[in-house]
């Protein structure tokens, strides 16, 4: 139980800084994903969210997109596979462009075993 908890309350903190979706006066607009990373490619720059094996969203970044965890601001590359992530992106020329990427967790590294 506890465990569901830590996961559901960043999330929720998440969704409720980031809002569902904000639309300009074209109608274009940022929009708003969350979900477990699957793979992040930083030679293609891309990042593939998946809901167990199954790829459910998959976006470009850039050089103008800013990642941010709890510890401020952080480069993308140091996004890591199994991180519950919230992607604000826009889509440009058919192509989903990362603006922000808020991590709300990443993966757990378990410590080494000490020998002797």
């Amino acid at each position: 139980m506890k465990r569901i908890v830590a996961v559901l309350v960043p999330a929720l903190l998440i969704f409720s800084l980031v809002g569902t979706t904000y639309a300009d006066e074209k109608g274009k607009g940022i929009k708003v994903v969350a979900g477990v990373v699957k793979t992040i490619d930083t030679k293609a720059k891309t990042i593939t969210l998946a809901n167990g094996n199954k790829i459910v969203f998959k976006c470009f970044f850039d050089n103008r997109t800013l990642a941010r965890s709890n510890m401020g601001l952080i480069p993308v590359t140091d996004i890591k596979a199994g991180s519950i992530i919230a992607i604000a992106y826009e889509e440009i020329n058919g192509k989903k462009i990362a603006r922000t990427i808020t991590v709300a967790t990443q993966p757990r590294v378990q410590p080494a075993e000490k020998k002797g």
